[in-house]
């Protein structure tokens, strides 16, 4: 980002001396002698851009960006320095040169990007000079006079191409060519040819799909957006780490977007129209149904790095509404639906409509978590509405059920702090109905929260949703997501929430040696836009008034280390484990009914995994529990089958480092909970009461140093909490009440 900003830059500057140069009165006289040219300045731009920046009048832009909160914080920052520097110098210049700064008034400058390999991105600039035409023949000469430059000439098309290298800097090269009343420019020679090439095809003005955007956006204001998807998943692979399902559904599915692009404070955003490919698409169909408010977000994990929402009022007249734009448009893929429908009806012997279609409300969403040491990248989670979660629990148990019957793998449904995790194990099931973008869902787990049933293709994720939920980490719940959330509408049909510490994880986390340097590299750029939203509500069959939003937050940084710090001392606690009494010895009526010395083996082994003493016909006294290795895991005190009295756990790797120490009272944690190192350094201390976290609270880093303190009451977070570095120093102080943090 820092290259493309001094490219950006660069190629400023050089247009401002240009104009410099022929502003001294040279193109004032000329503008007496040639009448005004009307060579559209879009023609120049080749068919293969991503997006185009559009300003009608490049003084009042550059006052504009110059003086935005946005931009004057990332030119604080120790990695833009010498950046800065360029901007002061350039800055400088303009205000010292008024007729320069006169001339740019009612000026176009296009900005496009392009990429110019699979992960190379390139730019081009377009200059409506208007009526200075004279430029073509004398632009060569003028730039003789521009110190540290070398330039050299050649033909193309009958178009002279101009090469200046920068003397003190030979890498630093840019083409400029001038095209009737038009300067056009770019650091890759090959884009600046493409652009000569096609401007004779007036591609942008003879696209009909194109202009109908153009004209149903309204008035241009100072900075115009333009988007073309078709170009998104490409584009999309330059910052992503794998191909996304989402953004190939919006890449083969929409057409352009022309957005009024403004800088308000802290909120870069952009608003206008979106057209619709050609193309039949679940959005295509979406733009045909009526809206509908999102819910996911309510319950969704804090951790969410990736949220796709598709609403609508009715789910039975959507799908309705898809079949009918297969059987129109596309009657392969209805073909396709219909087989794969009657497939899996056939074999499970089921009723897709009556036992799944009936009971979807309002809502499917796509969402992606951050990364933890137990998920992988394709993880994924479809949440998807239900109008009714007794036919919702009642259809999926009828599938399941037909499921067990017909495979010799059985899945016992797993209980996870009263929350029942199920298994589907059928493959291909969503996409007979939910298409590619639900690819990596193949026997998923799901369970139910509030009125959604909840899948992914891992049990740690499903899990990591019930921790978060449980304990009051949800989106819903943080203030920062919940105040960007406002900024759009209630009611949509396709809504895009990123946020950015999140997506910064999943870059970092799975990045190869080389990508991963570069993210480093730009963290701190990538985190101060801590949130993205990008939402479409139907304007009519063919449009969507549309809304992109990125909101840049200084805090954003630290607020992510601090959430790392506090998310990495949870998650590696084992106080769940204990409270969830997994340990306890799982005996049968029948063994419980030998009363005495016991012991309990591994499976197909001579190795002890348990052993203590049964009395009438309870687990009483001490019990051991072992590693197959041998190595004792813990030691619990019983007393008429629960857990009572002190209990220790060990680590299986050292023998001799307890893990942790846990008091128990009927089978509930009592008192103070430690746990400890791998090293045997202190790690938590925790007050306990009635098996609920209650009262103080001490964290420690390895090294025996203070990590975090605080208090709980009724096991959520209350009171001061506060926030140390592995040097001791305090970072953060933090205000509780019940479980949600105060400003």
């Amino acid at each position: 980002m820092k290259r493309v900003l001094k490219k950006i830059l660069k190629i400023i500057g050089i247009v401002v001396v240009i104009l410099a140069l022929a502003g001294g009165g040279f193109l004032g006289y000329m503008k007496w002698i040639f009448k005004p040219k009307t060579f559209e300045a879009f023609n120049l731009i080749p068919q293969n851009t991503i997006f185009v920046v559009e300003t009608t009048d490049l003084s009042q832009a550059w006052t504009t960006i110059s003086n935005s909160h946005i931009w004057k914080y990332l030119l604080q920052s120790e990695y833009f320095k010498d950046i800065d520097q360029n901007l002061q110098m350039l800055d400088k210049y303009l205000k010292e040169n008024k007729m320069v700064a006169s001339y740019l008034k009612n000026r176009k400058l296009l900005f496009s990007s392009h990429l110019t390999a699979p992960t190379t991105l390139d730019f081009l600039f377009v200059i409506d000079l208007q009526s200075t035409s004279i430029l073509s023949g004398k632009l060569s000469s003028m730039l003789q006079l521009v110190p540290d430059l070398k330039i050299a000439t050649r033909k193309f098309n009958e178009t002279e191409i101009i090469e200046l290298q920068m003397v003190s800097n030979p890498k630093m090269k840019i083409y400029l060519a001038a095209v009737e009343n038009v300067l056009v420019g770019s650091f890759s020679d090959v884009l600046l040819e493409k652009s000569i090439s096609e401007s004779k095809n007036s591609h942008w003005q003879n696209n009909s799909r194109f202009q109908k955007t153009v004209v149903e956006a309204g008035e241009k204001k100072l900075f115009t957006f333009y988007f073309q998807y078709s170009q998104l998943n490409s584009f999309s692979k330059t910052f992503l780490t794998e191909e996304n399902n989402v953004m190939s559904l919006l890449s083969t599915s929409l057409a352009y977007s022309v957005l009024t692009m403004n800088i308000e404070k802290e909120i870069l955003s952009f608003k206008g129209i979106t057209s619709l490919d050609s193309i039949s698409s679940y959005i295509k169909v979406l733009a045909r149904s009526k809206r509908s408010k999102m819910r996911a977000f309510e319950w969704l994990s804090s951790k969410t790095a990736l949220y796709f929402s598709m609403c609508f009022e009715n789910f039975n007249e959507f799908y309705k509404n898809l079949r009918d734009e297969y059987k129109t448009n596309d009657p392969k893929s209805l073909q396709e639906l219909d087989g794969n429908i009657q497939l899996a009806e056939s074999f499970l012997g089921i009723n897709i409509q009556n036992d799944f279609f009936n009971w979807i409300g309002n809502e499917i969403a796509f969402v992606k978590l951050s990364p933890s040491a137990k998920t992988r990248e394709i993880d994924v989670v479809a949440a998807i509405h239900s109008n009714n979660l007794s036919d919702a629990k009642t259809g999926l148990e009828k599938i399941m059920t037909q499921i067990r019957k017909r495979s010799p793998v059985k899945f016992e449904t797993v209980k996870y702090k009263n929350f029942d995790i199920n298994y589907l194990e059928i493959k291909g099931f969503f996409r007979v109905f939910l298409g590619k973008m639900f690819d990596n869902l193949e026997k998923p787990f799901f369970t139910y929260i509030e009125d959604y049933v909840v899948f992914s293709n891992s049990m740690e994720v499903v899990k990591q949703l019930v921790d978060d939920y449980l304990n009051g980490k949800t989106l819903s719940h943080s203030k920062e997501f919940s105040n960007f959330k406002d900024n759009f509408e209630n009611k949509s049909n396709l809504t895009l929430f990123i946020q950015m510490p999140q997506i910064y994880q999943h870059l970092y986390f799975y990045s190869n040696a080389e990508k991963r340097v570069s993210v480093q590299k730009n963290k701190e750029l990538i985190l101060s836009f801590a949130r993205l939203g990008f939402q479409l509500s139907s304007e009519n069959s063919e449009q969507f008034r549309t809304t992109f939003l990125a909101e840049h937050d200084t805090n954003s940084l630290i607020d992510s280390e601090l959430e790392k710090i506090e998310n990495e001392t949870s998650d590696e606690l084992f106080n769940y484990e204990y409270d969830s009494l997994k340990f306890k010895v799982p005996l049968t009526l029948a063994e419980l009914e030998k009363n005495g010395a016991y012991k309990v083996y591994f499976p197909d082994s001579a190795k002890v995994k348990f052993e203590g003493n049964i009395s009438n016909n309870k687990l009483n006294g001490l019990w051991r529990g072992f590693y197959e290795n041998g190595n004792v895991m813990s030691t619990v005190i019983y007393k008429d089958g629960k857990a009572d009295g002190e209990a220790f756990f060990y680590y299986d790797a050292n023998p001799s480092v307890k893990k942790a120490v846990v008091k128990f009272k009927d089978d509930k944690i009592i008192g103070q909970y430690q746990e400890f190192h791998p090293n045997g350094a202190q790690k938590a201390k925790i007050e306990y009461d009635d098996a609920q976290m209650h009262g103080d609270a001490e964290f420690y880093y390895p090294s025996g140093r203070i990590k975090m303190q605080g208090e709980y009451k009724n096991g959520k977070k209350h009171s001061k909490w506060k926030i140390f570095d592995e040097n001791g120093e305090l970072i953060s102080k933090e205000k509780w009440k019940k479980g949600e943090k105060k400003n």
